[in-house]
């Protein structure tokens, strides 16, 4: 009888495939830089994907995860700075100020019903909240769909620590139905296992 893998070898299995797959496209990345004669600051940034974020790191647990109640994009953006502001300790105020300052450059909405709002503050590490809408909200995105899932951000002013936590979102968020599993997730905790990789909603 041929035993099946618990739950924990599944997950951690996963995530060493996950891990390494992502080394082999840094590793191409690299090379490619390398041949193009990349700025020495451009290869330090890209070098340093190799110190992998991981969506836990950024969502640790449900107390990152809002359901929005706003109806506006402005109404979303106060939800999601009040988040911020209790999960990195910082006065919620400016942090909604620098959100603002951010939309007011371009909709960071992304298109599939995603928008990663974002900004920089003087802080140690990254911190993310995820928001939830859905009835969906008008985001100006450029597919025209409206944002279901927010997920926002505040980082330190190293471009490295950014650059590394927006690729750990573009992971999490490679699966084109992502935005669809979240909305279909009947609570927080297993939002938080679907971005986990745990299960799917």
């Amino acid at each position: 009888m041929r035993l099946q893998p618990t739950h924990c070898q599944s997950r951690f299995a996963a995530r060493a495939v996950n891990h390494e797959r992502i080394k082999i496209a840094t590793a191409d990345i690299k090379n490619v830089q390398r041949s193009r004669g990349a700025p020495p600051v451009i290869l330090k940034m890209i070098y340093q994907l190799d110190e992998l974020m991981t969506i836990e790191d950024i969502i640790p647990d449900e107390s990152a995860i809002l359901e929005l109640r706003g109806q506006q994009a402005a109404e979303v953006l106060v939800e999601l700075a009040a988040g911020l502001a209790r999960r990195s300790g910082l006065d919620e105020a400016p942090l909604l100020e620098r959100l603002r300052a951010r939309e007011a450059l371009g909709s960071t909405a992304i298109g599939r019903g995603l928008a990663l709002p974002h900004t920089k503050a003087d802080v140690r590490r990254t911190y993310g909240v995820l928001g939830v809408a859905r009835a969906g909200v008008d985001f100006e995105a450029p597919d025209g769909v409206p944002v279901r899932v927010l997920l926002a951000l505040v980082s330190p002013s190293d471009p490295s620590e950014h650059l590394r936590a927006l690729a750990c979102v573009s992971r999490s968020f490679a699966d084109p139905g992502m935005v669809e599993q979240l909305i279909a997730c009947a609570d927080t905790s297993a939002m938080l296992a679907l971005l986990r990789g745990e299960l799917r909603c």
